[in-house]
């Protein structure tokens, strides 16, 4: 299942979720996620702020700053990944309390996903 443009198996949750991930049970995987908002958010705001925003590469030659750059976008691929699990996070709870259908947009008037390279509490 996708949302905000990832699909909900392969996004950074760990705990129980990853094993419902690995299984591919959708609907107990969003059950899991939504039911325990504030636990799995704790471990992706912990691992945000561990990594933090990536600092480009200085281009010193073409192979060593190719091998930079693309250690570069990794590192931004995480940082993304992070945050679009967040979002899925609050739709999987949303969605659980009855708030909003299963769906990929956040409500208008919610907090930010990130604030000060944080991620920040639904």
């Amino acid at each position: 299942m996708e949302l905000f443009g990832h699909d909900i198996h392969e996004l950074p949750f760990g705990g129980a979720a990853e094993q419902l991930q690995q299984r591919r049970a959708t609907a107990s995987l969003v059950r899991e996620l939504g039911d325990h908002y504030s636990g799995y958010h704790a471990t992706l705001a912990a691992e945000l702020a561990r990594v933090r925003r990536p600092t480009a590469p200085k281009f010193d030659g073409i192979e060593a700053g190719l091998a930079r750059f693309d250690a570069y976008v990794e590192e931004w691929t995480h940082v993304e990944r992070l945050v679009a699990a967040e979002a899925v996070l609050r739709a999987c709870a949303a969605y659980r309390r009855g708030d909003a259908p299963l769906q990929a947009q956040l409500p208008a008037d919610g907090p930010p996903l990130v604030e000060g390279d944080l991620l920040v509490s639904a």
